[in-house]
């Protein structure tokens, strides 16, 4: 799954935590699980950014300008005990979005 890296504007007010999103890459939109937050699992003290987990896209949004929409907030950041209990959430994740009508 394509995942573009977004630095934050300092003036965002995006709360961390994980949302469900649309990106919009050339002109089409995708659905999208986005997290915001300084990624406390793989590694602390980061400056807060935003990661896109693209849904169905097979390309690469290097050097692309995405436009990203947060749809619904799922939960506040948290750190897990290991990045496969990470990957196992971000699974879950995935196929609750697809079941949504708004990525239909």
């Amino acid at each position: 799954m394509p995942t573009a890296n977004i630095g934050l504007r300092k003036d965002c007010n995006l709360a961390n935590g994980v949302y469900f999103a649309k990106v919009y890459i050339d002109d089409v939109d995708y659905g999208a699980l986005l997290s915001s937050g300084v990624r406390p699992t793989v590694q602390s003290g980061l400056k807060p950014n935003a990661e896109c987990f693209v849904l169905d896209f097979d390309g690469n949004v290097y050097s692309k300008i995405i436009t990203v929409t947060p749809i619904t907030f799922l939960r506040d950041e948290m750190k897990f005990s290991s990045l496969e209990q990470l990957k196992a959430q971000l699974i879950l994740y995935v196929s609750a979005a697809r079941r949504l009508e708004v990525y239909s």
